[in-house]
């Protein structure tokens, strides 16, 4: 019994190394001999059992001997596996040495590149922002002396105050320059005066300003007119005329308050949308101008010229539209004619303050943290 199952079991031991050559996953050489030589004692205690080699001596210590043979080739077997898995690892983590390695140089490579095109742009940025300084810093330079051209044009305060007795000018251009103007200009018998208000503001406004200031000194001065209506109407042609010769479509021009005063009591008055106040015992008098510009128009009609009768203690008000669609309040809303006429009143009645001042004050109090929207031109004339 004892000898069939240590056959049954070698043979088992060498079926098992067989698959396993057979599957491709050879076993190593020191277990085959393991087996080999535990085979060969198991052989040589069942034949030395059943008396076909007699001796008692393989009877006895066969599969001792072969025991300690396999014991000591899987010991061996073992070492080396055990080796092989050390250099195994030994090796896979060169190669984790290895591309760490190569990652960190590429890491860094990239990081190079990176720094290299980072300070690049930032050259690139910096060149630009200069570039654009120079660039704003020359055109700041140019609109301020063109602030200084078109300052020279309108009326200094010296001739102001050789025609009014009592006068006042808030002019609050939105830009350094503006598309608003005040103009005046004397005969021996009559004082013309007006506010005008250009289409746009800043640089494009200025321009059209210019414009209008040397149209209303031809009208004076080479074409002799005299009454408002017809010089509104002259200055209409003369823009219209001017706009005609560019090459494109130019349908830019102004609105106009323009009064005329005999240097007595009779004040004659023209306007293309911009109305007149006129203040008397504390009650405005309203004024209406005609709903047509001076510029392009589709249904053109002339200008009427409206003939008032001022007395000691009036006062009169030519303005733009900037400080009326100024947009301020509790609620941001548009200031309008009836909060306009209110802070004319509180800035005349202010006797602390000069009427600039503290309309200025009532401006910046409404507006708050609203941006001015427009250009704003305001003439006072006391009688």
């Amino acid at each position: 019994m004892l000898n069939g199952i240590s056959f049954i079991i070698t043979t088992f031991f060498f079926v098992g190394i067989y698959l396993r050559y057979k599957s491709g996953h050879k076993p190593g050489i020191e277990v085959t001999l393991a087996f080999a030589f535990l085979w060969m004692g198991a052989i040589s205690f069942i034949l030395s059992n059943v008396n076909i080699i007699e001796s008692e001596f393989l009877a006895t210590n066969s599969l001792k001997i072969a025991s300690a043979i396999e014991v000591a080739f899987l010991s061996i077997s073992l070492a080396a596996r055990y080796r092989k898995t050390q250099n195994d690892k030994l090796v896979a983590e060169q190669e984790a040495v290895e591309r760490l390695e190569q990652i960190n140089l590429l890491k860094n490579k990239q990081t190079e590149t990176l720094e290299r095109e980072v300070k690049f742009r930032t050259q690139e940025v910096v060149q630009k922002n200069t570039l654009l300084e120079n660039q704003n810093k020359e055109i700041i330079q140019s609109i301020n002396y063109a602030q200084r051209l078109q300052d020279a044009i309108l009326p200094s305060k010296k001739l102001l105050e050789a025609m009014f007795r009592d006068f006042d000018i808030f002019f609050r251009p939105k830009d350094i320059v503006s598309g608003d103007f005040y103009w005046l200009e004397s005969t021996e018998k009559y004082t013309f005066f007006a506010v005008a208000d250009c289409t746009g503001h800043g640089v494009p406004g200025a321009l059209v300003s210019v414009l209008g200031d040397n149209a209303l000194n031809r009208c004076i001065n080479e074409l002799m007119l005299t009454d408002p209506g017809e010089i509104l109407d002259r200055l209409t042609i003369l823009v219209e005329h001017t706009f005609d010769n560019a090459d494109g479509i130019v349908s830019d021009g102004m609105d106009i308050c323009l009064c005329r005063w005999d240097h007595k009591s009779e004040l004659v008055y023209s306007g293309a949308f911009n109305p007149l106040y006129l203040l008397r015992k504390n009650e405005f008098l309203d004024f209406k101008a005609d709903r047509q510009p001076i510029g392009k128009f589709i249904k053109r009609s002339p200008f009427t010229s409206t003939k008032i009768e001022v007395s000691k203690g009036d006062q009169i008000f030519l303005f733009s539209d900037g400080y009326l669609d100024q947009f301020g309040g509790e609620k941001g809303k548009k200031l309008k004619s009836t909060g306009f006429k209110e802070h004319l009143l509180s800035a005349l009645n202010n006797s602390e303050n000069p009427f600039n001042d503290a309309l200025g004050k009532s401006f910046r109090d409404w507006r708050k943290n609203e941006e001015q929207i427009d250009d704003i031109c305001i003439l006072r004339v006391g009688f």
